[in-house]
């Protein structure tokens, strides 16, 4: 009994591992020097200055249809922006989407291009710490060649610098 209950995990197992696939791609940033700062008399000041990030990306594919987007960020301190070194924070971004025929729904942090970028655009730049991005539901079907019907549902957080020399954002709206 043992034996069948070990060899029927066994072919399950290699059945779902066959219809999973998972790609991985790891980048670390680390510097170690100055920086230059002005003080309130104006004067220019050169004090240490160190960072290190690491971010991995795990993408998975569930069979032909599901695709799951997973940042990891590890960062003490970082470059730009605020650390992440706690597990509740380094979850920097995440979506699932579902893809068959003419219907497609995403769900997680969107990150979309409506009207070439002029209606709506969000995207993510890691390298100067943007993100515009929305937590909320995306579906999307295509009724004919040219004809799509599209609903985005969602809320998030815009940041910003009031001076791009700055390393953290000083200013937000709600979208």
């Amino acid at each position: 009994m043992k034996t069948r209950l070990a060899i029927l995990m066994a072919l399950f197992s290699g059945f779902l591992s066959a219809q999973v696939e998972m790609n991985y791609s790891y980048e670390m940033k680390y510097g170690d020097g100055k920086q230059v700062e002005r003080t309130a008399s104006d004067n220019p000041v050169a004090s240490d200055y160190s960072y290190f990030e690491n971010l991995l990306d795990i993408n998975t594919y569930f069979g032909d249809h599901v695709y799951l987007y997973t940042q990891l960020e590890y960062s003490n301190p970082p470059l730009f922006g605020y650390s992440r070194t706690g597990i509740d924070s380094m979850l920097s971004a995440f979506y699932i989407e579902y893809s068959h025929d003419n219907l497609n729904i995403k769900i997680g942090d969107l990150y979309e291009l409506y009207g070439r970028g002029l209606n709506f655009y969000t995207m993510q730049d890691q390298n100067v710490d943007y993100d515009n991005s929305i937590k909320g539901l995306n579906i999307k079907y295509l009724l004919m060649n040219n004809f799509e019907f599209s609903a985005l549902i969602g809320q998030g957080e815009y940041g910003y610098r009031s001076n791009p020399a700055k390393l953290t954002n000083d200013r937000y709206f709600n979208k």
